[in-house]
């Protein structure tokens, strides 16, 4: 079977882990912060089991589940991709000059060769910008 794991990790300093931690697990508006996502539908509580759909601008909606949602520190979701499967970690933790973000993603499934190039990559590319972001939403929601 094959398979891709990627990580990449950076230092956010201008948000608290809690307010990071806020603006991740509120699913429903990750579109408002990150560009490459037209729109997300959650309904019910965001935990552990939760599924919502997200439309990628560009793609089509694809089936997310939540495996864990450990409150500041780590939420991980599956994406249920034609032929494969890609498990994101985001893992947050303070540290000395601010908050620590680490982003994980393992892929698995006969397509894998391919949704790493097109999904994955771009993910872990963009995730230091991806923060900018989300600190950006979140000063303006404040």
């Amino acid at each position: 079977m094959m398979m891709y794991k990627a990580t990449k990790t950076i230092l956010v300093k201008d948000a608290t882990i809690n307010a990071l931690w806020d603006a991740h697990s509120d699913v429903a508006n990750w579109d408002k912060w990150q560009e490459h996502i037209e729109w997300v539908k959650v309904s019910g509580e965001v935990k552990v089991g939760t599924f919502f759909e997200m439309k990628p601008k560009g793609g089509k909606a694809v089936k997310l589940a939540i495996l864990n949602f450990d409150k500041p520190y780590l939420f991980k979701d599956v994406s249920h991709l034609p032929l494969a499967d890609m498990e994101v970690a985001t893992y947050m933790k303070e540290v000395a000059d601010g908050v620590e973000v680490k982003l994980e993603i393992k892929m698995t499934g006969l397509l894998t060769f391919l949704w790493k190039n097109v999904v994955a990559k771009k993910i872990i590319a963009g995730h230091e910008a991806q923060y900018k972001a989300m600190v950006s939403y979140i000063k303006a929601k404040n």
